[in-house]
């Protein structure tokens, strides 16, 4: 990949071109962030609703006396 994205931009003929590669860049390197804090998001959500239904569970087992 690396090669690849290097190769691209040695191949870029005008300073148009090299700013369309780095905007190209910057876009798919946002959209990564982007994607990897939904990723993050979305494993805190579930921790979280793992987290409520534990507390809960040990709430009624401690009202039926079981813990």
């Amino acid at each position: 990949m690396e090669f690849k994205r290097w190769s691209f931009i040695a191949n870029t003929k005008t300073a148009e071109d090299l700013k369309t590669v780095q905007q190209s860049l910057l876009a798919l390197q946002v959209k990564n962030v982007l994607s990897g804090l939904s990723l993050s998001i979305q494993l805190l959500e579930g921790r979280i609703k793992h987290y409520d239904l534990t507390r809960k569970i040990r709430e009624k087992e401690r009202k039926l006396g079981i813990a």
